[in-house]
């Protein structure tokens, strides 16, 4: 591939069409999201609020807002 790599609104725009597409912004950002929750709840929430965290960003794909950089 060569050119600019598509930015986290552009995935998101993708996505609406392409749901698969929204496994890009999973594999960018899924690391970050679980250590976030890692560092701050119990174990046995981590995965629960990261799936959640994917699911409101998956279903605010409808207005990606590009002033507020990347998803993450």
């Amino acid at each position: 591939m060569t050119g600019k790599p598509a930015s986290d609104a552009d995935v998101l725009v993708r996505s609406l069409s392409d749901p698969k597409a929204f496994g890009e912004v999973f594999d960018e950002h899924g690391d970050a999201v679980f250590g976030y929750f890692a560092r701050r709840v119990p174990q046995t929430e981590v995965a629960d609020l990261a799936a959640e965290t994917f699911r409101v960003a998956f279903d605010s794909a409808l207005a990606p807002d590009p002033e507020r950089g990347q998803v993450r």
